[in-house]
């Protein structure tokens, strides 16, 4: 069986190892452009750098080009030179291998690097985040807590992230959020 190059991936879901960096948008003027919603600071910064992305209505993609445009960040990829076919990937997520991606800037991390993080409500353990589920305006956190999973919004103001302790730290959530 021959091998296949990360350039081949078929459209469908992601490599296993890939990380999640962001969320295709709306489409932007005519030469196939698509806004890019990375899903944090280091997301940002690291979709500037990557020659290849995973999209899974795509497959692996060439970045062809990286525009700043205000607040906002206009990616253009292989083989999307319309706005017919940029319209298509509206809301599509954007994944990377983790081996591309640089060190992220001091101060933040990559969202899927939270698997595994201890989760505290106050002071008091509660679980741990044992998966990241991609949002369109919010990405959930599952949280492992006796038995069952609990979803807890990302960027929430009351979700607090300590790389240092790898730690999630939950202060005044909105009552009924951690009840089952």
């Amino acid at each position: 069986m021959p091998l296949i190059s990360a350039s081949d991936l078929p459209p469908g879901d992601p490599p296993e190892h890939y990380c999640y960096i962001g969320r295709i948008g709306r489409s932007f003027q005519l030469a196939g452009g698509v806004r890019f919603y990375p899903v944090a600071r280091a997301e940002a910064d690291a979709i500037y750098n990557l020659g290849d992305v995973f999209v899974p209505a795509l497959g692996q993609r060439r970045v062809r080009r990286v525009q700043p445009k205000g607040n906002e960040i206009v990616l253009y990829l292989s083989g999307i030179g319309s706005v017919e076919a940029a319209r298509a990937l509206a809301n599509e997520a954007v994944y990377a291998d983790p081996e591309a991606l640089p060190e992220p800037p001091e101060g933040s991390f990559y969202v899927d690097e939270l698997v595994g993080f201890r989760v505290e409500v106050g002071a008091r353990a509660f679980g741990e985040v044992a998966e990241v589920i991609p949002g369109v305006g919010q990405d959930l956190l599952v949280v492992a807590h006796d038995e069952r999973e609990i979803l807890l919004p990302l960027q929430a103001d009351y979700v607090r992230v300590d790389e240092d302790t790898r730690t999630i730290i939950v202060t005044d959530p909105p009552e009924g959020l951690l009840e089952p």
